[in-house]
């Protein structure tokens, strides 16, 4: 595919958005044709990184007459924050260095500047290219109002995530980390491992590149994603306070169904929305990864831990999930759940992950051991670990 916005020299200014080393080359200064100029500036070292951010994700594989509508419209407004951050890069090197830079670099970073906000606005995304408001009788900056667009974009693709993965109340939704795992806007359609949504957000020091890994599968990071009328394999009945997988998509009698048994090991676990509970079958024979994300495609759930069963019976829960991270309100609300389905608590083990402790120069989780999860359920949460 063709790079957006094609760099060309003219006699003296430039069209387009040069790559990193056009850029470079154009603003590196010679004394006497012989001594360069050092390139130490932070600002100007930013300029750097948004033009390299924006090499990469020019580099990533996109086939307009192959893509969703959806597709499109994710790729259009990255590429726009990419842009964007291209010109706020630029504006603060003008604001802090311009007036004291003599050099033909001033001209090129304001070009640049320039050339990157029309190239944003030429997209079709309606941008509104205004800031925030006057502070002291003093209007905003042009860097401040460049990054309060980027702001109003990003909150745009948030709001629009936020509707795919189903956030509401009492509901736990995917860590923004997976976001785009979950192929958000057509963004990750192979569901590639670690496709982060903060990073299109364009948190500092981070990088995004759309469809980073796509066509590229010696990556081998591929997340499994488990089709809707395929999730019956992975549920879980209750009956007679025992835990069963089901044998088909219709099987509703004991007899038709298999006592869940993880082997003492931890079974991923997930409730959904409407209180069915499900879990991994351990291993996958097709060789893709297996999340928390993977039995519900990524949509927001009531809980998501791990749990060990031995022959029906619940003997052990955690609230251990990188992608969803519940806290204690989640894990209470399992175990209302699955009381109410009317799996024995007493005597089950809770391993509660509280977050992370620093231990001399680590980090370490911080796992608390409750020994019966009906009196964890009963104090909602304020019993003493043992």
């Amino acid at each position: 595919m063709p790079r957006h916005f094609p760099y060309r020299q003219l006699r003296d200014h430039f069209e387009g958005i040069p790559t990193v080393r056009e850029w470079q080359s154009l603003t590196t200064i010679k004394t006497l044709g012989i001594f360069t100029h050092s390139r130490k500036n932070p600002d100007l070292l930013s300029i750097d990184r948004a033009l390299e951010e924006f090499d990469k994700s020019e580099a990533t594989p996109f086939d307009d007459s192959k893509e969703s509508t959806e597709a499109k419209k994710t790729r259009a407004r990255i590429t726009a924050l990419l842009l964007l951050g291209i010109a706020k890069a630029a504006m603060v090197w003008m604001e802090h260095k311009a007036q004291t830079d003599s050099s033909n670099r001033r001209k090129y970073v304001a070009n640049l500047a320039m050339n990157a906000q029309q190239n944003a606005d030429s997209l079709g995304l309606d941008l509104k290219f205004t800031g925030p408001p006057a502070r002291g009788g003093k209007p905003p900056k042009q860097s401040e109002i460049i990054g309060s667009t980027a702001a109003k974009l990003r909150w745009q693709m948030a709001r629009d995530a936020m509707k795919h993965l189903g956030v509401g109340k009492d509901k736990k939704a995917l860590d923004s980390h997976y976001w785009l795992e979950t192929n958000i806007g057509g963004s990750n359609p192979e569901h590639i491992q670690g496709a982060d949504f903060g990073n299109a957000f364009g948190r500092s020091g981070e990088k995004f590149a759309f469809n980073f890994a796509r066509n590229h599968p010696e990556l081998d990071s591929k997340v499994k994603y488990v089709k809707p009328e395929n999730r019956w394999r992975y549920q879980i009945v209750v009956q007679g306070g025992l835990m069963y997988r089901r044998t088909s998509a219709v099987s509703t009698a004991t007899t038709d169904l298999v006592l869940l048994d993880t082997g003492g090991t931890g079974y991923i676990f997930i409730i959904d929305d409407k209180a069915n509970l499900y879990c991994s079958m351990g291993e996958q024979p097709d060789g893709l990864l297996f999340h928390h994300s993977s039995i519900m495609n990524g949509v927001a759930v009531t809980f998501a831990g791990a749990i060990d069963v031995a022959a029906g019976k619940l003997t052990g829960i955690d609230n251990a999930s990188g992608h969803y991270r519940p806290g204690k309100d989640h894990l209470l609300n399992a175990l209302a759940v699955l009381n109410k389905c009317g799996v024995p608590l007493k005597g089950v083990k809770i391993t509660f992950l509280a977050g992370m402790r620093k231990v001399e120069d680590m980090e370490l989780p911080d796992f608390k051991a409750y020994s019966d999860a009906q009196s964890y359920l009963e104090s909602k949460g304020t019993v003493a670990p043992g």
